[in-house]
């Protein structure tokens, strides 16, 4: 028996799913975990889903500059955005040319939370 009170406090989102799953959000993952192997991994299939890191496209590169010097030049142009911290995570995903220019390419690359507000804040 799961005494529903305790582990109700702690969650902070229900979402139902279409093929009759329940997504949860919870605050304290690990005291989840314990919980969902101690009482409830014999009867359902008990899964962590991993979020989606949001993405920024930056328009107006062009092909002089190369793929590996992108995150440099991305992040020298936005010190205010992108600090050195380790909190700061970003990768380069792609890098595609812009359709109507020949010379003109569109990295798009994959940032943090934090840094994504500070992107959509300033209204880039």
């Amino acid at each position: 028996m799961v005494h529903i009170d305790s582990v109700a406090s702690s969650v902070s989102k229900v979402k139902n799913l279409k093929d009759g799953g329940i997504l949860l959000g919870y605050q304290d993952i690990t005291r989840f975990k314990r919980l969902a192997d101690d009482k409830l991994a014999g009867a359902y299939d008990i899964r962590q889903v991993s979020t989606l890191k949001p993405r920024i496209r930056i328009a107006g590169i062009s092909k002089d500059v190369s793929e590996s010097s992108v995150l440099d030049f991305l992040v020298k142009q936005n010190e205010f955005i992108f600090s050195n911290d380790e909190e700061n995570v970003y990768k380069l995903i792609k890098f595609l040319p812009v359709k109507n220019k020949s010379d003109g390419f569109q990295p798009i690359v994959e940032v943090d939370i934090a840094s994504y507000k500070k992107v959509i804040s300033i209204g880039h």
